[in-house]
């Protein structure tokens, strides 16, 4: 399985506290905290991206724009310290460069999924004004302007939790052409879930990861990550 924290927007911030997976017995299999990561800013150039080393290992930091002029680019993650315990904080501002920033697992976790695999989630974000074009799929989907978290399986299959978002903006399930590490070009099932309204606040979320997969088309219900 494969994490991404992605952050698209116009103006807002993100903070994201923690993801953990849970297992039916309540065990706890994977949690990232942040509390091992650097407490600074992580910033992209048009030559170099950035790295937080956090609980579960590096996440890189990056963003879609191949050149902002030489200038550090102006969105950026941070690693925050709040009552005893760090966030990681993403902020996108208004700018003529770049309209996003990702955080992305280098490593992917080994995740066994059974029917009662817990995931779990502490977000808090806004959106300034946000659009969407109503374009569906575009190349790197979700599109428009959101805060969302993705998870792929080991078949590129992909569940993506969205969180802040535009009112209009409907949850879409369907499969996507990709093209795989090999470099073949084949399909892949897609499934958006709501997590909360569309200018929710935040807060700490559980979601049953094995029922969110099984939306996406072509997902192995018999597969064991």
């Amino acid at each position: 399985m494969k994490p991404t924290l992605h952050w698209a927007g116009v103006l807002g911030t993100l903070a994201f506290a923690l993801l953990t997976m849970i297992t039916a017995c309540a065990q706890t299999i994977w949690t990232e905290g942040w509390q091992a990561a650097q407490t600074r800013t992580y910033v992209v150039t048009d030559t170099t991206e950035d790295a937080i080393f956090g609980d579960r290992g590096g996440w890189i930091v990056y963003d879609s724009a191949p050149d902002c002029n030489g200038a550090p680019h102006p969105n950026t993650a941070e690693i925050i310290s709040v009552a005893g315990n760090k966030i990681l904080k993403m902020t996108v501002v208004a700018n003529d460069c770049v309209a996003d920033l990702s955080v992305d697992l280098f490593s992917s976790p080994n995740v066994p999924i059974s029917t009662n695999t817990l995931i779990s989630f502490t977000q808090t974000g806004s959106l300034a004004n946000p659009h969407w074009n109503g374009f569906f799929p575009t190349l790197f989907p979700p599109p428009g302007d959101n805060i969302h978290l993705s998870l792929l399986d080991q078949n590129k299959n992909g569940v993506v939790y969205i969180f802040q978002r535009t009112p209009q903006y409907p949850a879409h399930t369907t499969t996507l052409q990709i093209q795989f590490p090999d470099g073949h070009v084949g399909n892949a099932g897609y499934h958006e879930v709501f997590v909360d309204s569309y200018n929710g606040v935040g807060g700490t979320y559980v979601r049953n990861l094995f029922q969110d997969f099984s939306q996406a088309p072509g997902f192995n219900r018999a597969e064991q990550w």
